[in-house]
């Protein structure tokens, strides 16, 4: 594999103290050679995700865009007239200023970070982009809450993609277009982990793609995906071994023998796996298919429930009580095995990396077929 095909850790691989770097961007669609206004894109720098909440769909982080564009000849003239004036801070480019939006923002906050000159913009006269010097810059932090579809079927081993699609308003892919601040080598995406406040989850990896949203007209984005696992241990502790723990006790209900009092323990433990279910239920958004959770939680109550119509239709004898000593072989195989199958299937789903939530275009691909703006049909990034 090569540097290109993989993310980055730079730092202590033993500790938080890490970067997750992203491979080159990928630019999806190739530009026409016509006249389009280009936006470099030097860094997308995610300092911190501060909370994922899988019960209302949403994410907190802040990022950090870094933009040149070509400055047109106004904006130098008026550069190099506030420079001699040494008044450089209050420079704001005349031509054009880049209007960016995120269209899964619930909040936001977009500031204008200050620069070295006291400013928001300056003129950068050091960097050559594509045989071109003269470019504004800016800096925009980012603090915001993202709407994002959580798929929540492999529950607690789930990976999520935390989507961050960055465009500009009142252009079009035609007239303005996302490109990386360099052709070759150069990383965009970055994520320090020290400040991510996720004890519950790991970042994976980091992602970057470039191009347009294949609608018509066209709009120009950027994708940034920052893809998360979820660390299963505190829900295995707090439900997995409870329920678990409860399904073995319901095998000592063969150990009493009065029907009423076998019906009385079996029905409580009944009754604690729906309260655990409605427990994990609070804490994870509403899914229209079972989860890997629910279906344990479900064989557990459907395994129960057997066991209590069972009790409820044996025989007894005179004295009241049940012989039924013979089903305790039955229902402790059919326990083992279910403990087994579900073991076998966690560890399976555990070591997949392939997030849960991808996009409706990638899981629905013969329903959205697009054309790009060169007229190649090709993946589109939303």
């Amino acid at each position: 594999m090569n540097d290109d095909d993989e993310t980055k850790l730079v730092g202590d691989n033993k500790s938080r103290h890490t970067v997750l770097v992203s491979p080159n961007p990928t630019v999806l669609v190739s530009p026409k050679p016509t006249d389009y206004r280009a936006i470099y894109v030097k860094y997308i720098y995610i300092p911190y995700v501060s909370r994922i909440n899988c019960a209302e769909n949403l994410f907190e982080l802040r990022v950090d865009v870094d933009l040149y564009w070509k400055a047109s000849e106004r904006d130098i003239k008026l550069w190099d007239d506030l420079k001699a004036k040494n008044e450089e801070s209050n420079y704001v480019p005349l031509s054009y200023v880049p209007n960016v939006i995120l269209q899964n923002a619930s909040e936001k906050e977009i500031t204008t970070v200050t620069q070295k000159t006291g400013g928001q913009y300056y003129i950068d006269r050091d960097v050559v982009i594509e045989g071109e010097s003269d470019f504004n810059f800016v800096r925009l932090q980012i603090v915001g809450t993202f709407l994002q579809e959580f798929v929540l079927d492999r529950f607690p081993f789930d990976v999520q993609v935390l989507r961050l699609p960055i465009g500009v308003s009142f252009t079009t892919y035609e007239n303005t277009r996302f490109k990386p601040f360099k052709a070759k080598d150069h990383k965009v995406a970055w994520v320090l982990q020290e400040f991510s406040a996720l004890n519950d989850w790991q970042v994976l990896k980091v992602t970057c793609e470039m191009g347009h949203d294949g609608s018509t007209p066209a709009y120009p984005f950027i994708v940034t995906d920052v893809v998360v696992r979820r660390l299963p241990w505190s829900t295995l502790w707090k439900y997995f071994v409870p329920v678990s723990l409860l399904l073995l006790s319901s095998l000592a209900g063969y150990s009493v023998s009065s029907i009423g009092d076998r019906l009385a323990y079996l029905i409580t433990l009944f009754l604690s796996y729906v309260g655990i279910q409605y427990s994990i239920d609070d804490r994870n958004a509403v899914t229209p298919r079972p989860t890997f959770t629910d279906y344990f939680i479900v064989s557990a109550i459907v395994l129960t429930t057997f066991m209590i119509f069972q009790a409820a239709l044996s025989k007894q004898d005179e004295d009241g009580n049940l012989e039924d000593f013979i089903w305790l072989y039955v229902f402790s195989t059919l326990v083992a095995f279910l403990h087994v199958m579900f073991i076998i299937w966690g560890i399976a789903l555990y070591v997949q990396d392939e997030p849960d939530n991808k996009t409706r275009r990638e899981r629905y691909p013969d329903v959205y077929k697009s054309v790009s703006g060169d007229g190649v049909e090709k993946k589109k990034i939303l």
